[in-house]
């Protein structure tokens, strides 16, 4: 194996996939290393540096970072098209990749690649943790078809069924939009169908019959409805805050007065909590951002934040900026190490530390190690822990 340069490779794809927050990315990696070169690869004539042709393949953008610009390690992948071709040179090069997608590899076949995209295993086991102290042991998941969140519901299923004294009661699915799917899921979260509580139904029936008979008018059984009946301790929804609050109107207008729910950074909007409803009292979500007002001022341009929330198009924005610049930070530790000349870049990357907290920035398995934050609903405000 050839010595290699101290130069970052950074594969960026700004299209329609990227939603536009490949850009953030790459200003998080440059506020990280701001007195460093970067070797930037871009596969849309938009962000094509000169060194490029625009309408050259992924995979031949990749290999002039190894061969032309000749980088210690690359951080990519932010689009899938771009996941195959870094897996295939960090394998026939020994070459550390950063990786940016929500997806997550089999990180055990790739011994040089690390995730560094929030952990979505840490955001689901953080939930649980705090779903315990509250003593809630009963739970239903409510899965949108075709979500973004499907594998944070499998965590959140795996883990629930480890747990002694947690369990799931009923596994629900819903098509987001989709009024009569909602609907159904609302009514099996109410259980108010007779079908399911026979002797309850059985004696509503005699009651009604005998206070029609006492009130000389005729029975109409068309119109008895059981009251709200939970099978639950909490609902967990980890869709977007508009997608809660339709799920709220529905289960209000079924009789259930009040019900935790659990989400994650989908929730986080000011439009959450104003105006308030007390049917969410108590409610909890997970973020791997914490207060705005702490997050690192290079990537804030110096700006006092508020703690909780910022502008609806702002916050996408700043979360990816954020993972660019854990992305660079990490590059420039592993590089900067003064055992470089005698460890290997993988293992110095391995070994590094969040500077915030001293913790490693990844598992054993090379899955990123994000803090995580919760954040309780408390009377029309945020209670963060």
């Amino acid at each position: 194996m050839f010595s290699r340069s101290n130069r970052i490779g950074v594969l960026i794809t700004e299209n329609e996939a990227s939603k536009g927050y490949a850009l953030e990315v790459l200003k998080g990696i440059r506020s990280a290393l701001p007195d460093q070169h970067i070797y930037s690869s871009t596969v849309q004539p938009s962000l094509t540096i000169q060194t490029f042709l625009p309408g050259e393949s992924i995979q031949a953008k990749v290999n002039q970072l190894v061969w032309q610009a000749n980088v210690s390690l690359i951080i990519g992948g932010i689009t899938q098209p771009e996941i195959e071709p870094l897996l295939q040179v960090s394998s026939g090069f020994e070459l550390p990749v950063l990786l940016l997608n929500p997806e997550v590899p089999a990180l055990r076949k790739y011994p040089h690649v690390f995730h560094v995209y929030p952990n979505t295993q840490e955001l689901a086991k953080h939930l649980i943790r705090a779903a315990k102290e509250e003593k809630w042991e009963t739970f239903t998941l409510l899965r949108g078809q075709g979500s973004e969140q499907e594998q944070f519901m499998k965590e959140i299923f795996v883990m629930l069924h480890q747990e002694k004294k947690m369990r799931v009661v009923q596994d629900l699915t819903f098509t987001p939009g989709n009024f009569a799917s909602m609907e159904a899921a609302a009514l099996k979260i109410a259980n108010i169908n007779p079908i399911y509580r026979k002797k309850e139904y059985a004696n509503l029936v005699s009651q009604e019959q005998r206070r029609a008979q006492k009130e000389k008018r005729a029975f109409d059984p068309t119109k008895l409805v059981l009251p709200a009946k939970p099978l639950c301790d909490a609902v967990i929804l980890p869709e977007d805050f508009r997608t809660l609050h339709y799920f709220v109107k529905l289960l209000k207008f079924h009789g259930i007065r009040q019900l935790p729910f659990l989400g994650n950074q989908n929730w986080r909007n000011r439009e959450l909590i104003e105006p308030w409803d007390n049917f969410l009292q108590g409610s909890k979500f997970v973020d791997y951002v914490g207060l705005y007002s702490q997050l690192d001022r290079r990537i804030t341009s110096s700006t006092k934040l508020p703690d909780f929330f910022l502008p609806p198009q702002e916050a996408p924005k700043l979360d990816f900026k954020l993972i660019g610049l854990r992305a660079g930070t990490i590059a420039k530790e592993a590089l900067n190490s003064p055992l470089r000349s005698v460890t290997p870049l993988s293992q110095l990357l391995q070994r590094s530390l969040q500077p915030e907290n001293g913790k490693p920035f990844f598992l054993q398995d090379h899955s990123s190690k994000w803090q995580t934050h919760v954040f309780t609903l408390n009377h029309g405000s945020l209670v963060h822990q």
